[in-house]
Order: C-alpha cells, then structure tokens, then sequence
C-alpha cells in the first residue's frame, strides 16, 4: 500500500469506524426488545473506545505530532465555546 493511501486511512478509518459504530447504538435502540439491544451503550460504546484506539495505535507512524504554535490562542477559543 502506497504511503499516501496508508495516511488517507490513517486519518478517514478511525473516524469511519466510531461513526458506524454511533450509528449502529443508535438504531438498536429505536429496535428495543433485549436488554443487550434496548440499551446499547452499555457495549457498543466501551467498543467503540477499544477499536479506534486500536486503529489509532496501529497507524500511529501515519501522524506527524507537531508542537502547538499558539496555544494560549487556543485554549482562549475553547473557554469560550465551553462557555457558549
């Protein structure tokens, strides 16, 4: 697999999987019926942590982590969106 298809997957996966996984909570809840049906959250979302955690982990050469430039800057917009 070429370098730029590993680290289109790297960044469009995880975030595919958590929203399918969203989905999928979603409509088995609107389903009913079981317990393990009617209330999903109880296993679809500690699923959901350890799959994208684990695609996480597994392309984890894919990111390029770079120093914040201006964080004060960002921390002021997030306590004002906290805010809001």
């Amino acid at each position: 697999m070429e370098l730029a298809d590993r680290k289109l997957l790297a960044f469009t996966l995880p975030m595919a999987v958590f929203l399918l996984l969203l989905g999928v909570a979603s409509a088995l809840e609107k389903i009913g019926g079981a317990f393990w049906v009617a209330s999903p959250a109880y296993w679809i979302f500690p699923l959901q942590t350890l799959l994208c955690g684990a695609l996480l982990i597994c392309f984890w050469r894919n990111y390029q982590l770079i120093r914040p430039q201006r964080p004060i800057f960002t921390l002021t917009i997030a306590l004002i969106v906290f805010a809001l």
